[in-house]
């Protein structure tokens, strides 16, 4: 099956993890992928092979880098029908404690970025009345953690501005919803619970206890069920959906 085929879609944070699975999903339904990370892309060019595929090393929060990278998008493929804001950080902390360095660079990742890159693909978009705009945000956004004050604020942040501008761009044929996943099984997740684990305590152990106490269904959630969830959003089944946020948690937000 062929969802998407011969659109041109941008997808941010995706050099490994919910990222790498996303542009192999997108790939896979046809679409060009426009693949963007700060860091190495090397996994994911050795996947997505041949010219109709373009990797972009580049920092997003960043209003410059964001410029080129859709000069960039325009030159090769005319246009941008499809953005995939997956592009996040994380850090965990007391509040009392968190560097406020953190704090800026959170927002600058998990909101700012998303702000900068719709604003410069939106007038593509714009000018063709078609697009899809999936941001994706967290189950943090919408139920607030200890110790993830800048996270998950920066998540509900997504989630509003996702609503926000579902009414203003709708005019325009251009559908904005956003994900709100939970626990899902990545690099960026492991390292948060390795970090979390005492000496001598075995870290996959501790994994699945927060996966029992936290979700409802007694499992961490395959990032394939994200990058579904996204390429639907994306397809033209879901034509009539806008402004709204997909919960692919597992019931996280539901076990408190």
């Amino acid at each position: 099956m062929a969802r998407l085929k011969d659109r041109t879609v941008i997808i941010t944070g995706a050099a490994r993890g919910q990222g790498l699975v996303h542009s192999l999903a997108f790939a896979n339904e046809g679409a060009r992928v426009v693949a963007v990370d700060v860091d190495d892309l090397s996994a994911v060019r050795s996947r997505l092979a041949g010219d109709r595929h373009l990797c972009v090393q580049a920092d997003v929060s960043m209003t410059e880098a964001v410029q080129d990278l859709i000069g960039q998008v325009l030159g090769r493929f005319g246009g941008v029908d499809i953005l995939v804001n997956n592009a996040g950080i994380i850090r965990r902390a007391p509040l009392v404690s968190f560097p406020e360095a953190d704090w800026d660079r959170i927002f600058a990742v998990n909101l700012r970025a998303i702000f900068l890159l719709c604003k410069y693909a939106l007038p593509s978009m714009m000018e063709r009345k078609y697009g899809k705009i999936i941001n994706i945000s967290s189950a943090g956004g919408i139920q607030g953690h200890p110790k993830a004050v800048a996270y998950d604020t920066s998540k509900a942040g997504v989630i509003h501005f996702t609503q926000c501008l579902a009414k203003e761009v709708a005019p325009y044929n251009i559908n904005v919803n956003v994900i709100c996943p939970g626990s899902v099984d990545t690099p960026m997740v492991r390292q948060i619970m390795a970090e979390e684990t005492r000496p001598g305590e075995d870290p996959e152990a501790v994994y699945r206890r927060f996966i029992d106490k936290t979700h409802l269904l007694k499992w961490p959630i395959p990032a394939e069920e994200i990058a579904a969830a996204a390429v639907f959003l994306a397809s033209d089944d879901a034509r009539s959906i806008t402004g709204q946020a997909l919960v692919v948690d597992a019931g996280f937000s539901l076990a408190k």
